[in-house]
């Protein structure tokens, strides 16, 4: 049990760290092109106002190359 938690929760923080990886070549105009968000899942809510406060929040994760890679890593890194 603990090795299946352990195997998804490396596979997630590989994934994660390939976007962040991919976020980071958006900004090298040479790779760019390769680089550039497939999809941006999430929430998105912008203004919840409880009379008292009034806040708002979004989670987004991007997918792009970066996150394919990752992913690849990690499967690597589990086998």
């Amino acid at each position: 049990m603990a090795a299946t938690r352990r195997t998804w929760g490396l596979l997630l923080l590989a994934a994660i760290l390939g976007t962040v990886l991919g976020i980071f070549c958006q900004r090298i105009s040479l790779l760019a092109p390769y680089f550039r968000t497939l999809a941006a899942p999430g929430l998105h809510v912008e203004t919840v106002d409880l009379i008292f406060v009034t806040f708002g929040f979004k989670f987004f994760f991007q997918v792009n190359l970066g996150t394919l890679l990752g992913g690849m890593v990690g499967l690597w890194l589990v086998r």
